[in-house]
């Protein structure tokens, strides 16, 4: 985890799934309030189940709870179609994709 002007970015990395995911829940920076920017980096994830949507609703609901802004840059596409199916793509506050990739 680390700040990138006013925002804490939270780097996700390897597999997130069911057997995993209990080991990214503490990943959730600790001192984040009102105003604060977490830009969370799923571009490292090599593979996911529906356990990464679910991990980015419960940071969703915490960075509300406390009035920090999320956003989830270089989400897989895996996860963004299970995002689609269970119909809560359009909850989560993806960053837009750099231009000329």
């Amino acid at each position: 985890m680390s700040a990138s002007g006013q925002a804490l970015r939270v780097p996700l990395e390897g597999r997130i799934d069911l057997r995993s995911v209990t080991g990214f829940l503490d990943r959730w920076p600790e001192g984040v309030a009102a105003g604060s920017r977490v830009l969370v980096d799923a571009s490292g994830v090599s593979g996911c189940d529906s356990s990464l949507v679910a991990l980015l609703i419960d940071w969703l609901r915490r960075a509300r709870r406390c009035g920090a802004m999320i956003e989830i840059a270089g989400l897989p596409h895996q996860a963004l179609a299970l995002a689609q199916l269970y119909g809560v793509d359009t909850l989560l506050p993806l960053a837009p994709e750099p231009s000329g990739t």
